[in-house]
């Protein structure tokens, strides 16, 4: 017969703090990609050509 604390232990829980894992062994979190502005359609394209960004990268 199996007590709390092997329970929790079988289950990968810490009986005292709940969780086994460390703040260390935890994946980060993955970052996000920077916010870019907002390009209307009839802004110049970001990327240099000079065209309108609908006739660009728009389409």
């Amino acid at each position: 017969m199996f007590g709390i604390d092997e329970r929790l232990r079988l289950h990968g829980l810490n009986p005292l703090f709940g969780d086994a894992s460390s703040e260390e062994e935890r994946e980060p979190e993955p970052e996000k990609p920077p916010a870019l502005p907002k390009v209307g359609r009839n802004d110049p394209c970001p990327c240099g050509s000079g065209k309108k960004y609908k006739k660009c990268h728009g389409a």
